[in-house]
């Protein structure tokens, strides 16, 4: 069943508070003088899951918690919790849901499961990118199988179809976490179940191995509170949840705790059994033992204030702030760093004793905004000198948002500050205590609060390290330095090899010498005795939570972890897939849960023997085959009369009697010169007014800015631009005057010709947030609105693309890349938001910018080749433009591109086959770029093309589009002067006109290009026939380049983004004008 088009969000619970909004109202002196309030003394509380329904009606509980159970099961410290919720369709119509649900900081997603046919069907690890393309390749038939991805830090996600109407779907899910240690032998953990309704049903059983006391809160009282050691099980009827569960734990009467060791068999899916250990910690720092504590007269002070940091609790942040300004800065210099898309100098404060009002009012003004990057975040010195800082502190969230990979750097230790349940906090402590600093974590309450910021600036009480007998452990999760826990959090986890090992812990202040030595002796358990399975999960998370801190390097490692232990991680997704021609079609097992499908699996799979086998030689024929075809129609002299008209009554069989292969019939005629004659555009610049769009029934929902035929240049934010921008592409302008002259041969020159135009239609949108930031008088002005205006329309990805337009078009792209950028915040790891944003990053020259965000599409979306031609091309554009002031730096890119473009033509596409050769001429396009290249440069070019595949087609015109959109139909037209209509069912023109494959399924690329073009107006067209996917957008955003003198020296671009809402759309994207020749 085909999947809804529209989109609304019908949320089960409110968001967590983002920033506190009363505070952004106050004027500004009366918000430096307004205390911050104190933090409750409850810890901030964990997001529950909250359901975003497509399609869902309007002001109406569409769908609701009709069933919901809670088990948990508790050995020591560590819990396994397992929530079963039923959700009920309330409507007629058949709903599809998105869950999304963060876990606690170091919880393991350990299971999931959907129901199929009445019965829960648990899912079964696949490695991330086989996960999502099974996923899509069945959506679009019709039927979603049950997925669930991590996106950045703790964060997952998973997509529920078909919501039955009036019925029920059953969702389960398990993971596993370690409760904070409080003191005095108990833990503590907080399960968010705040769904803000009434469930017809709760139902909770505990089975734990030491007392526990559970509390479930409600609007005004406890709905319950029970204490047991060992089973539990409770039943409530009609009970509004409005509250958390909070479970406290006797760690230390655990009855699985041996001398401060918890050791138990894990049986992993394939039914492996191995033992695994927990190391509890229980060395406190000695009473003699003094830290190293850091002046503080020099102080570095990182703010990320990203879009993402939108659901931080920044009143608490602040009231840390103000707590530690009043007991260690005496006489402090803060010098602050801001963090969005790129690291912004925010000045330097003095702070005397200890008031930091002026500070703090500095950061609450800071507007939320942009995506963020660690890329070339180095925290060192200070904006006015190279003074190195005692320390640093930074605020942020960890959640890397533009590209992948980036690391902060200091030149001292940082303290990591952080309050949202939404972050990386795997990422964040690693960089803390590499740093010497450390992570300090806002999950306690006000007095905790307190205590953390009075740590600042000291050297952590740390394990050292932790040895083992040779060859009877591995793996042990602690491997570096590692601030000591409370008594009986788990110190280290690890594998046992033998009967017993003895492991010796190490402890002092990084830095500094060992003041502490632990020895622990580990067992072997009972051979009988009871095994949760939760000590093998925790050891496993804590694996995967190492290595996730550089994914990319760590990839396989992490699909072997996910797999063998059935829990998610960055390359690693949990998929339910429901019959058993699915399993085998995919060669992937279904659970062995699910009896009966798997014994039929492992039969069919036996017989049917599926096995995906690739042949190269093949795939390469092809693409030779493909572009021979393409070089013969290139290579051909196309004659027609000069004044020849288009007639598609006559003789209209052998007008369009264009064979496979790419020939034509006999009955074409023209006269176009040949090579060496050929006219070369000469291209200039001149400026010209916007122009609106036009009226009528046409929808013109594009970027603004896109084309809009302002010129760059101008006003930016701040009295000046910040920085420089690089591959400016002549700045985009609406028109581009294209001189053509050129010689007819060594001793005729051809007459003066008149001026051609390339004349792309821009775009206004007719949207009330852009009227009022044009009317704004400068561009700061237009910023301010886009803020003020910004909370109506925060999940509206389109805004943010709109105002980005609106400011770029003003010429403040400072502030224009800020607000595009936003957009990666609004949704971890959507490639398609990401798409757009980096497409238009490009077209407005910021090439280093957008090469990031194509690169981690690529790792979103590898079944996708056009995740790696978007790479390409972007590389290229740098190559070119590194060509004069840096030739071996442009040899990189293009080396790099030249991969990309033969892995898109030579490898095997489902869907896509007819792309192989439009990448290969934009190969072609960069060898001949290349080969120009000065001095000997050009000889470190590495060609990875089949020498069959190597032929630059340079030509005169060339249009190339393409959309954002999966499962999406469009189509280039283009009409060529003599008013032959080029396009997917008449792709080859008397001209000489060729139009590439039609690609019905979404993307692009379509590309029609003319070596010799005929003079005249060539009109540039599209046609929108409609998404079969679900868009949060608003509609397919389109991508339209034009190029004269295609691989040339000589060769010019101009593109345009538009945004198209309306099935069967027609839209006229341009105009090229290009002067006649004579005879």
């Amino acid at each position: 069943m085909t999947r809804p088009n529209t989109f609304a969000v019908v949320a089960l619970s409110a968001t967590v508070c983002a920033v506190a909004a009363a505070y952004a109202a106050l004027p500004s002196s009366q918000a430096a003088q307004t205390p911050l309030p104190m933090p409750s003394g409850s810890p901030p509380p964990q997001p529950p899951p909250i359901l975003s329904v497509p399609d869902a009606p309007k002001n109406t509980e569409a769908v609701a918690i009709e069933k919901a159970q809670v088990d948990l099961r508790i050995i020591g410290p560590l819990m396994r919790t397992t929530v079963t919720l039923t959700f009920r369709n309330k409507t007629d119509q058949i709903l599809e849901g998105e869950l999304a649900f963060p876990l606690p900081e170091g919880a393991a997603l350990s299971g999931y499961a959907l129901d199929v046919d009445g019965e829960m069907a648990d899912a079964v690890p696949v490695p991330k990118e086989e996960a999502r393309v099974v996923f899509e390749t069945e959506a679009r038939k019709g039927v979603d199988p049950g997925l669930v991805e991590q996106t950045q830090g703790n964060n997952f996600r998973t997509r529920i179809y078909p919501l039955p109407a009036n019925g029920t779907r059953t969702v389960r899910l398990s993971f596993t976490s370690e409760a904070t240690a409080t003191g005095a032998g108990e833990s503590r953990v907080s399960l968010p179940l705040r769904w803000n309704q009434t469930v017809p049903l709760l139902s909770v059983k505990v089975e734990s191995d030491a007392p526990a006391t559970l509390t479930l809160g409600g609007t005004d009282r406890d709905l319950m509170r029970e204490e047991t050691t060992g089973n539990l099980s409770k039943t409530l009827e009609n009970v509004a949840v409005n509250g958390d569960m909070v479970v406290r734990v006797r760690t230390d009467k655990s009855q699985a705790l041996q001398g401060g060791v918890i050791a138990e068999t894990f049986t992993k899916p394939s039914g492996t059994k191995e033992t695994y250990f927990a190391v509890l910690e229980q060395t406190p720092a000695p009473a003699n033992d003094t830290p190293v504590v850091r002046s503080g007269r020099r102080v570095g002070l990182l703010w990320d204030a990203s879009l993402s940091r939108r659901t931080a609790n920044l009143e608490r942040e602040l009231r840390f702030l103000e707590t530690l300004a009043r007991d260690k800065w005496r006489d402090t210099a803060v010098s602050v760093t801001l963090l969005r898309d790129k690291p912004e100098p925010g000045g330097t404060f003095a702070v005397a004793d200890g008031d930091a009002t002026e500070l703090i009012a500095f950061l609450r003004k800071q507007p939320l905004d942009g995506g963020t990057t660690y890329r070339n975040t180095l925290l060192t010195g200070t904006p006015e000198s190279d003074t190195q800082m005692d320390y640093w502190v930074a605020f942020t969230d960890g959640l890397e948002t533009l590209g992948s990979g980036g690391v902060m750097k200091a030149d001292a230790p940082i303290w990591i500050v952080n309050s949202d349940s939404r972050s990386n906090g795997t990422l964040l402590r690693a960089t803390a205590t590499a740093s010497g600093g450390n992570y300090l974590n806002l999950d306690g309450d006000a007095e905790s609060d307190r205590e953390l910021a009075r740590t600042v600036g000291e050297s952590p009480y740390s394990l050292l390290s932790a040895t083992a007998d040779d060859g009877k452990v591995e793996g042990l999760t602690a491997t570096g330095v590692a601030p000591v826990k409370t008594a009986n959090g788990v110190a280290l986890a690890g594998r046992l090899l033998s009967d017993t090992a003895t492991l010796t812990l190490r402890y002092g202040y990084p830095g500094g010498k060992t003041t502490a030595t632990r020895t622990v002796t580990v067992r072997q358990p009972e051979p009988n005795a009871p095994s949760s399975g939760l000590v093998g999960y925790v050891w496993a998370q804590r694996t995967a939570d190492a290595l996730s801190v550089e994914p990319k390097r760590n990839r396989d490692t992490l699909h072997r972890i996910g797999q063998e232990f059935g829990i998610v991680t960055p390359g690693t997704s949990l998929l339910v897939l429901e019959t058993l021609e699915q399993c085998l079609q995919y060669n992937i097992a279904p659970a062995r849960t699910r009896k009966s499908l798997y014994a039929r699996y492992v039969k069919g799979s036996e017989t049917r023997g599926y096995v995906n086998r690739i042949d190269e030689h093949s795939r390469l024929e092809r693409a030779v085959t493909r572009w021979n075809q393409r070089v013969d129609w290139w290579s051909r002299d196309f004659k027609y009369a000069t004044n020849f008209r288009f007639r598609p009554n006559v003789k209209r069989v052998e007008r369009e009697g264009m064979r496979s292969d790419g020939s034509s019939s006999a009955a074409l005629s023209a006269s176009v010169r040949p090579a060496s004659s050929a006219p070369r555009p000469v291209v200039t610049q001149e400026f010209a007014p916007s122009v609106p769009a036009p009226g009528g029934t046409q929808s013109y929902f594009g970027m603004a800015g896109g084309g809009g035929g302002a010129p760059v240049g101008g006003g930016n934010i701040q009295g000046g631009r910040t920085g420089t921008r690089d591959e400016s592409r002549a700045n985009r302008l609406a028109y581009i005057s294209v001189e053509m002259a050129s010689k007819r041969n060594k001793s005729t020159v051809s007459p003066p010709v008149p001026a051609a135009v390339i004349a792309i239609k821009p775009w206004s949108p007719d949207a009330p947030y852009l009227k009022k930031m044009a009317a704004a008088k400068t561009a700061e002005d237009a910023y301010a609105v886009y803020l003020a205006e910004r909370e109506a329309w925060l999940e509206t990805p389109a805004y943010y693309f709109d105002c980005a337009g609106e400011l770029h078009r003003r010429g403040a792209d400072v502030l224009a890349v800020r607000v595009l950028t936003g957009i990666a915040d609004l949704r971890l790891e959507d490639a398609a938001l990401l798409r757009i944003a980096a497409h238009r990053l490009a077209q407005w020259g910021h090439t280093t910018q957008a090469i990031p965000l194509f690169e981690q599409i690529a790792d979103l979306r590898p079944e996708e080749p056009q995740s790696f031609r978007d790479l390409a091309l972007a590389l290229s554009d740098r190559g070119d433009y590194l060509a004069k002031t840096d030739p071996p730096g442009a040899v990189a890119h293009y080396n790099r591109a030249l991969q990309l473009f033969n892995k898109v033509a030579v490898s095997r596409w489902d869907r896509f086959e007819g792309i192989s050769d439009i990448a290969l001429s934009e190969a072609n396009r960069v060898i001949a770029r290349a080969k120009r290249l000065p001095g000997g440069t050009a000889a470190k070019l590495v060609v990875p093309l089949d020498p069959r595949l190597a032929r630059n087609t340079e030509s005169d015109l060339r249009i190339v589009m393409t959309w954002d959109s999966d499962n999406t139909d469009m189509d280039l037209h283009v009409l060529e002067p003599s008013g032959e209509e080029c396009y997917y069912s008449h792709n080859r023109t008397t001209i000489g006109g060729r139009m590439s494959d039609d690609f019905t399924q979404g993307y692009g690329p379509e590309e029609y290009f003319v070596r010799r073009n005929m003079g005249g107006k060539y009109r540039i067209r599209t046609n929108y026939y409609g998404s079969r996917e679900q868009k949060i957008t608003g509609g397919t955003t389109v991508q339209a380049t034009v190029f004269t003198d295609w691989g040339r020296p000589t060769e010019k671009r101009q593109s345009l983004s538009l945004r198209l809402t309306q099935d069967k759309e027609t839209v006229t994207i341009g105009e090229v004008t290009v002067a006649r020749r004579k005879n």
